[in-house]
């Protein structure tokens, strides 16, 4: 039986741009992302260059911060116009070869035995992936022994939240919850429990756990927008780690390291 392809954001490649890095939500999301890997992967700081890979990379938003801070970096995805866009976004540090771009499904860089990095950061990939469970498998064939993983992924109790507060309860009571092609909900939304399990069953060891978006996604948008971001980020940061508000959050961001 032939694979469905994986999700490719060509046809969605505006959307993407405007709902998620322009949004207060994609901004809320990279500050996060960006204080959960300082804190927990210490090789970052620590003024080594890093070789790092980032999977399904789309623009390369958050690779931006990296490369300012030294690392050499790939990015690889399957939408040339995100792609094409990351290029762009990187001109002026193409000509110092700190920076690559492959335009493949990272699962194909696992096939190269020799290809392994220090960090492989994988956000908000997972859940469009047709088999997720072996796209974690691939991610971890990429990391050399002792280097890391951030992974970053859709929490499916987080949607199902969300529709209990909207009173979709058809949708809760079929199971349904896949994106319907009109908006940016993913194809596989996921159980945090089972990605937990899959990374355990790659021998990857789980360093932090943080919620991204706990409770801005569920406030009134007339009030959120009201608030100075610096407000919005500093009650994130507070509760992303404490249960039950990491549970419900929007997306579930894990930093692994492989022994």
């Amino acid at each position: 039986m032939s694979r469905d392809p994986d999700h490719n954001f060509d046809h969605f490649h505006q959307r993407f741009k405007q709902n998620i890095y322009a949004s207060l939500k994609g901004r809320l999301r990279l500050a996060i992302l960006w204080r959960d890997v300082q804190q927990h992967i210490p090789p970052l700081t620590a003024g080594i260059p890093l070789r790092i890979l980032d999977a399904g990379s789309g623009m390369g938003n958050f690779s931006q911060q990296l490369l300012e801070q030294g690392h050499q970096l790939l990015l690889c995805d399957i939408s040339g116009k995100q792609l094409e866009a990351a290029r762009l976004n990187f001109s002026a540090a193409q000509d110092s070869g700190r920076v690559r771009f492959v335009q493949q499904p990272f699962q194909k860089l696992a096939d190269n035995a020799d290809e392994q990095f220090d960090l492989v950061m994988s956000h908000a990939v997972l859940e469009w992936l047709t088999d997720p469970q072996q796209g974690i498998g691939a991610l971890q064939q990429l990391i050399r022994p002792g280097g890391w993983l951030s992974l970053l992924f859709f929490n499916r109790h987080s949607l199902i939240y969300r529709h209990l507060l909207n009173g979709n309860f058809k949708r809760v009571r079929s199971g349904d919850l896949a994106g319907e092609g009109k908006y940016l909900t993913p194809d596989n939304p996921l159980i945090p429990e089972q990605v937990y399990d899959w990374l355990d069953d790659n021998g990857l060891q789980t360093v932090a756990c943080s919620g991204v978006r706990t409770f801005t996604d569920f406030m009134d948008p007339g009030m959120r927008d009201k608030l100075p971001f610096e407000e919005l980020l500093e009650m994130e940061l507070r509760y992303r780690s404490q249960e039950p508000f990491r549970s419900l959050a929007r997306y579930i961001h894990v930093i692994c390291h492989k022994p």
